[in-house]
């Protein structure tokens, strides 16, 4: 069984995605679909992971135990995590958190392979998070105290089986002087989801004005850093348009041309002049299934190689 993980942009609704989730079905994917809380993108931007210790459980506690099937009258295909409200204390779920349980899901979902499919930077944070994670089984001589052989096998049996990543609208330049993305984009949040991003941060001017600070503008340099140099040598496909105010494809072609020099496998791109920010399938519905279906050849390509060795 082949695997697509959906990662939601900021705003989204799990609704949004089913059209994605029909065309990876079509295509002979099952697939679940995450989406990340505003909360948690808020968090991921205002603060570098290198100041964080990645938080490892237990052997006991993951991989989680398999979910009991759904009714024979259920859909299997999605897993909706809208996650992060803020407890009565104030406290939220991060994304590692989020990306800890959708590695436990794609362990468990016995999948042979999984691809990802990053939208905006709510998807795209999920992305870098999983990435940091299952790089734990590659430095566990750095982590040998923190981290148990069971769970470094099951981090590596899930780097094998990840063989490809989608960047929809993304990864977004969020580090603009005198211009925050970040502002922006929380305009797309509802005013229950606003309300919530107050109640953990405050009013924050980063948040709610267009100023940046330092803390952001070295965030976004340590996460464009993070996705060049991930050492994961995957096909990967990158969708985006010359409009696109959030996600500005000066960056992204930048992004391109690195990961291009830096790996054997395909680094694919479909462009458009025009098109709105993570609405590319909705305005260019042909030319962009044709895109993600060259994309899965690629990966077919790579899977029937590896067998042949």
């Amino acid at each position: 069984m082949s695997l697509v993980v959906i990662g939601g942009w900021l705003g989204c609704q799990p609704r949004h995605l089913k059209r994605y989730e029909t065309l990876y079905n079509s295509l002979g994917f099952d697939s679940k679909s995450f989406v990340v809380s505003p909360i948690s993108v808020v968090d991921s931007t205002l603060s570098a992971l290198q100041n964080r210790i990645i938080q490892i459980p237990s052997s006991d506690q993951w991989p989680p135990p398999p979910p009991p099937p759904p009714p024979n009258n259920s859909s299997n295909n999605v897993s909706e995590c809208n996650i992060g409200a803020p407890s009565s204390c104030g406290k939220f779920d991060t994304i590692e958190d989020l990306a800890w349980k959708v590695l436990g899901d794609v362990y468990n979902s016995k999948a042979e392979i999984f691809i990802f499919h990053a939208f905006s930077n709510g998807g795209c944070f999920l992305w870098e998070s999983l990435c940091q994670i299952l790089l734990l089984s590659k430095n566990r001589h750095h982590q040998k105290d923190r981290i148990s052989p069971e769970i470094t096998a099951v981090l590596k049996e899930l780097s094998i089986k990840c063989k490809g990543v989608v960047f929809d609208s993304c990864p977004c330049w969020f580090g603009l002087k005198g211009n925050s993305n970040l502002f922006q984009a929380i305009q797309y949040c509802s005013e229950e989801e606003k309300q919530r991003i107050i109640s953990v941060f405050g009013n924050d001017e980063r948040i709610f004005t267009k100023t940046t600070d330092e803390n952001i503008l070295n965030r976004n340099l340590e996460y464009f850093h993070n996705l060049t140099a991930c050492p994961f040598d995957i096909p990967q496909l990158y969708l985006y348009s010359k409009n696109d105010d959030l996600a500005k494809h000066e960056y992204i072609i930048k992004m391109i041309n690195n990961r291009r020099s830096r790996q054997k496998q395909v680094v694919l791109q479909r462009h458009w002049d025009k098109s709105i920010h993570c609405a590319h399938l909705r305005e260019h519905g042909d030319d962009y299934e044709k895109a993600v279906k060259e994309f899965i050849q690629q990966i077919d390509i790579l899977c029937t190689s590896k067998a042949r060795l």
